[in-house]
């Protein structure tokens, strides 16, 4: 379904299966266009594409691996949410705005990591250019186990690894200044945590509903709300720096 100029592509039958084609001359695709397309093998993008809106194709989790052309310049939040098959996300050469980073979706300067593909990965090593991990951009990697967040990245965004219920090794490095709201909800594998001494703000609901977290190591000077953790995790103040 398009709308007058045929240009912005509302909304795609929930039933489409295969392989599908956008046709050229579609330049938007708007919110939730492909919400839980589940059957569709593949989607082919056009050279004439210009913005995807929120959660335009969120659920497709059929999706393998999806190319971004050149002409795209906006991409909505929580777009490729429950996109739990992508391997891959590639990007056309010519570009300005985004680029593909070992699989992952970033802006194209390869600072902001913005969406990994939640397919097969069971460990993320962020890339060492990425200063901020996306609103929700590794949320959903099921099969992730580890997971280490270098010294170059700055914030942790909203629910960017929100219901990864395998993740059991978290390393947060120091330099991260900034951790979302919701950014490890649902890590239910996860039993430890230290929050680094650069770290000065801890959205709500950060670890909420991390039921197997035991412990969590927090500077003294970082304020901590009352959902910031369990409420049956033990929270260990520092005092000092690295300890």
């Amino acid at each position: 379904v398009y709308d007058g100029s045929l240009a912005k592509l509302l909304h795609a039958p929930g039933g489409l299966e295969g392989d599908v084609e956008i046709p050229e001359g579609t330049e938007e695709i708007g919110p939730f266009a492909f919400y839980g397309c589940k059957k569709a093998a593949s989607i082919r993008l056009p050279g004439t594409l210009k913005s995807v809106g929120d959660s335009a194709f969120n659920g497709c989790s059929g999706l393998s691996a999806l190319r971004i052309p050149a002409s795209l310049a906006s991409v909505g939040a929580y777009a490729f949410s429950g996109c739990s098959g992508i391997k891959e996300f590639s990007v056309e050469k010519g570009n300005p705005t985004y680029s593909s980073v070992d699989g992952c979706l970033c802006s194209g300067d390869g600072r902001i990591l913005i969406k990994a593909p939640a397919g097969d990965v069971t460990e993320a090593e962020i890339p060492a250019a990425v200063e901020e991990i996306g609103t929700g951009a590794f949320g959903g990697c099921l099969k992730m186990e580890k997971a280490r967040i270098g010294p170059g990245v700055r914030s942790i965004g909203q629910d960017a690894f929100k219901g990864c219920s395998s993740l059991k090794s978290l390393e947060i490095s120091e330099g991260v200044e900034s951790i979302g709201k919701y950014a490890f909800f649902g890590c239910t594998s996860l039993e430890e945590v230290r929050i680094p001494d650069t770290a000065k703000s801890l959205g709500t609901w950060a670890f909420g509903d991390c039921s197997a977290l035991r412990k969590a190591s927090v500077p003294s000077s970082l304020e901590l709300g009352p959902t910031s953790f369990p409420q049956d995790t033990e929270i260990v103040r520092r005092r000092g720096k690295n300890n």
